[in-house]
């Protein structure tokens, strides 16, 4: 809520791995959120670092994994990230979290130390685009134009 509290409330189901997979997901959300001030973390961005988490502690849930597939295959077939992908209030498809989730990780290859900028930064109630360029001196449109270039999408566009 607006007062930074959370509430993390799952469904367990029937699948013990599905559901520390999404148990992981959903409290990285709420960690987010708290995380230094309640201001709003980007779809993307939020569910791009809640499911990366999500892969790096639940290993045999091959969830993300399928979700990133899907993302290269949308991003091959379209040379886009998907309708929205960049929008404050963007409801992104399950194949847009595998693109932030990879996006995430391409951010945290290039420097684990610029991503917690970067995250702190806009936390710190800067934009997105100003955020970006203090942590990695880049615009959006510098950022996939690399990320395109590192999956073989040289010409990649938001």
């Amino acid at each position: 809520s607006t007062d930074g509290r959370a509430l993390i409330a799952c469904f367990r189901g029937n699948d013990p791995t599905f559901f520390a997979k999404v148990m992981v997901h959903e409290t990285s959300h709420g960690f987010l959120h708290r995380l230094r001030s309640n201001v709003d973390i980007p779809p993307w961005i939020n569910e791009g670092v809640a499911d990366w988490v999500a892969a790096m502690i639940v290993k045999n849930n091959p969830t993300v994994a399928q979700r990133q597939k899907a993302g290269i295959e949308l991003i091959r077939q379209t040379n886009t990230l998907g309708e929205g992908f960049f929008m404050d209030n963007a409801h992104l498809s399950s194949t847009q979290y595998g693109i932030a989730s990879n996006l995430t990780n391409f951010m945290l290859q290039i420097d684990p130390g610029r991503y917690r900028v970067f995250i702190l930064g806009i936390k710190e109630g800067y934009s997105l685009e100003e955020s970006l360029a203090r942590s990695y001196g880049l615009t959006p449109g510098e950022l996939i134009g690399n990320y395109g270039r590192s999956i073989g999408m040289a010409n990649l566009r938001p």
